[in-house]
């Protein structure tokens, strides 16, 4: 990260993007190296996170459209909804379409085991999630 100003007065500047894609990287590694029990888990967790939404959307939705309209009930509805995503990534849970690209980044492109890895996360999150979720 660049630093600017003295001691006293520094601003952190944001990092720069080698920074971010070395973070990137590292998170990307740790979520290949996740054994199945803690991915069924973690993609366990953001089902009942993204109904945990779902349901917020409803209740909201419902309880604003009654006083003020079904065109804010909607709309505040839909960001009740995103508080399940922020559970989502606060919580480090693996959804399928949330950040599915950041195991990418920790691949090793030489090591056939890196690439199987990558289909084990994505097959093992698509299918705990969903089946968590419909449930």
């Amino acid at each position: 990260m660049r630093v600017f100003g003295d001691k006293r007065n520094s601003v952190v500047a944001a990092p720069t993007p080698e920074e971010i894609f070395e973070r990137t990287r590292e998170e990307g590694r740790c979520r290949l190296a996740r054994p199945p029990l803690e991915l069924a888990a973690t993609a366990f967790m953001a089902g009942i996170d993204v109904v945990f939404g779902l349901i917020a959307m409803a209740v909201t939705a419902y309880l604003v459209a009654a006083r003020l309209g079904s065109d804010l009930g909607r709309l505040f509805g839909a960001v009740a909804f995103g508080i399940a995503f922020v559970f989502v990534v606060v919580g480090r849970s693996e959804l399928f379409t949330e950040n599915f690209l950041v195991p990418v980044a920790g691949l090793d492109r030489r090591d056939r085991r890196s690439w199987w890895k990558l289909a084990e996360l994505w097959l093992r999150t698509r299918f705990s999630t969903s089946s968590r979720a419909c449930c």
